[in-house]
């Protein structure tokens, strides 16, 4: 806090993304078919042939802001680095 920035300067790196997560929005009446732990079925933008599975983590507790949507959390493993942050996918 405080600090200047100055522009380009390198502010995060990303390291490690052999494990990243994937978001996905569902309605709150949906949520009684999905529980911590369960796999999900993931294809990545642009891999859409090579669908993936992921283990579901985390529930948000809350409602997007002015929406009537959930969001879910699931890890999808990356060991071939294919897949970057930001990617669109399909759950």
């Amino acid at each position: 806090e405080g600090q200047y920035v100055s522009e380009g300067a390198l502010i995060y790196q990303i390291e490690n993304i052999r494990q990243l997560w994937v978001e996905a929005e569902i309605y709150p009446s949906e949520t009684m078919y999905v529980k911590r732990g369960d796999k999900i079925k993931v294809a990545v933008s642009g891999f859409e042939e090579e669908t993936q599975e992921a283990t579901l983590h985390f529930i948000y507790p809350e409602l997007k802001a002015n929406t009537q949507i959930m969001v879910i959390r699931a890890t999808l493993s990356n060991p071939d680095l294919k897949w970057r942050p930001g990617q669109a996918a399909q759950v």
